[in-house]
């Protein structure tokens, strides 16, 4: 076991005091409650004086139309085809924090990276 001096723990501290957490709300099942958990999750924390991003990654855009979010607007399918940065889709909700929402190009995101060859569907995802 390797022993961690001071620095290190100090540097350790620090990055907890910058970053946040991540939590996922996910499951196949349809009508699991997912959209009502994420949007509690989110009201919840920015109560608490959090900041939160919900990031909607579901095609239906369940998410962003319970928060209210302008699903005609940019959203995360255009952050997944490298079209824009996640900045650029991020909208204030007030009670909820800030959300990147789903929009209707989602719904074909599947397509869109079939076209790839498999590595260039990889290597398309990772940056």
């Amino acid at each position: 076991m390797q022993m961690k001096n001071c620095m290190d723990m100090r540097k350790e501290k620090d990055m907890e005091k910058k970053n946040g957490k991540i939590y996922v709300v996910a499951n196949q099942k349809g009508g699991a409650g997912k959209t009502t958990t994420a949007a509690a999750m989110l009201s919840g924390f920015t109560r608490r004086g959090y900041r939160v991003l919900g990031i909607d990654l579901d095609p239906q855009m369940s998410l962003s139309k319970r928060v209210k979010a302008d699903t005609e607007a940019p959203g995360t399918a255009e952050v997944i085809k490298k079209e824009i940065p996640i900045g650029e889709t991020l909208q204030e909700t007030g009670e909820h924090g800030w959300i990147s929402p789903a929009n209707g190009i989602l719904a074909n995101i599947d397509q869109d990276l079939t076209g790839l060859k498999a590595i260039g569907k990889l290597e398309a995802l990772k940056k």
